[in-house]
């Protein structure tokens, strides 16, 4: 039997990136990289540990544009087995 496992990945500005602006009392995400949200992370590298223990197969989802398939294609170089970008620009305009 295969067992299947999907998990969700997030990205999340860098905190070691973003500023403060103190004036405004806001974040200053301008320029500032995405990288995987580190508790995402850490249930990734958890969930590949059952996928070797259990020969399962480890899907992996994500929500947004080019900054979700960097953190995918890195979720497959620790060795997740596939991957899909959900987009949806569509609810944000009430359609």
């Amino acid at each position: 039997m295969l067992i299947y496992i999907v998990g969700c990945l997030k990205q999340v500005p860098d905190p070691n990136e973003v500023k403060f602006n103190f004036k405004t009392e806001t974040l200053i995400r301008s320029r500032v990289p995405l990288i995987i949200n580190p508790t995402d992370k850490n249930v990734l590298e958890a969930v590949l540990v059952l996928k070797d223990k259990y020969s399962a197969y480890v899907i992996v989802i994500s929500m947004g544009t080019l900054q979700a398939e960097r953190s995918l294609r890195e979720a497959f170089s620790m060795g997740a087995d596939k991957s899909s970008t959900w987009n949806f620009r569509f609810v944000n305009k009430g359609i």
